[in-house]
C-alpha cells in the first residue's frame, strides 16, 4: 500500500495544474455565455439611464469572471494545501453561478442579479476562509500570516459588509425599480467592491513576493 504522505505530496504538487486548468476552461465558459446575452439584450443599446445602468451590471459580471480567476490563480502559486474533494467541486459551483450572473442581465431580473451576486460573494468568502485555516496549518506555508490573520474578524469585516450591501442594493432596486438612480448606485457600488478585491489580491500577492507595492 502506497506512503499515505506520498499521496499527499503528490496531491500537493498536481492540484493546482488541475484546478487552473478546469478554472480556466469554466471561465472561458462563462465570458462565452455572458457575451452572447449582452448581444442579445435589446435595452443595453436603447440607450438612457436604463443602457448605462446595464452596462455597468455587464461590467460587474466580467469583473466578477476576472476576480475569481485572479484570486485562484495567485491562490494556487502563494500557497500549498492537501486538497479535498470539495476542492475539486467549487469551480462547478463558481462557474454555474457565473453563468447565471450572465444569464440574469435582464431589467426585470436585476434585484436577483444582486442577491445572486451578493451569494457568490458570501460563497466565495467562505470558500477562501476554510482553504486559508488549512493551508495554515500546513508547514511549507510557514511565515506568511506572520502579520496577518486572514480568517480573523478584522479581514472578514469588510467582506461581510459588502455581502450586507450587496443584498440590501438587491431590495432597493426591488422596491425602487431597475432603471432608476437607486440602481445606478447599487450596481456602481457592486463594480466598485470589485475593483477593491482585485487591488486586495494585487496587494497580497506583491506582500507574498516581497514586491515594492508602488509597482507590479
Amino acid at each position: 500500500m502506497a506512503d499515505p504522505q506520498v499521496i499527499r505530496e503528490r496531491a500537493k504538487n498536481r492540484f493546482p495544474s488541475v484546478l487552473l486548468t478546469l478554472l480556466s476552461i469554466i471561465q472561458a465558459l462563462a465570458l462565452e455565455v455572458l457575451w452572447s446575452n449582452f448581444s442579445g439584450s435589446d435595452h443595453l443599446w436603447a440607450g438612457g439611464l436604463g443602457a448605462v445602468i446595464g452596462w455597468l451590471q455587464v461590467s460587474a459580471v466580467f469583473g466578477a469572471i476576472v476576480v475569481v480567476w485572479l484570486f485562484y490563480s495567485s491562490l494556487m502559486m502563494r500557497l500549498v494545501w492537501v486538497p479535498s474533494i470539495r476542492d475539486s467541486i467549487l469551480p462547478f459551483i463558481i462557474g454555474g453561478a457565473e453563468f447565471l450572473l450572465a444569464e440574469m442581465l435582464s431589467p426585470e431580473l436585476r434585484h436577483l442579479w444582486f442577491f445572486l451576486f451578493a451569494g457568490i460573494f458570501g460563497f466565495s468568502t467562505w470558500t477562501s476562509t476554510t482553504i486559508f485555516i488549512r493551508a495554515r496549518h500546513d508547514p511549507d506555508n510557514a511565515g506568511l500570516w506572520d502579520d496577518f490573520d486572514p480568517y480573523g474578524i478584522g479581514a472578514l469585516a469588510g467582506p461581510v459588509g459588502v455581502v450586507g450591501l450587496l443584498a440590501v442594493a438587491g431590495i432597493g432596486v426591488w422596491i425602487w425599480g431597475a432603471t432608476g438612480l437607486v440602481a445606478l448606485f447599487a450596481v456602481g457600488f457592486a463594480n466598485f467592491a470589485l475593483i477593491v478585491q482585485i487591488l486586495a489580491i494585487r496587494y497580497f500577492w506583491n506582500k507574498s513576493l516581497g514586491l515594492d507595492q508602488g509597482g507590479d
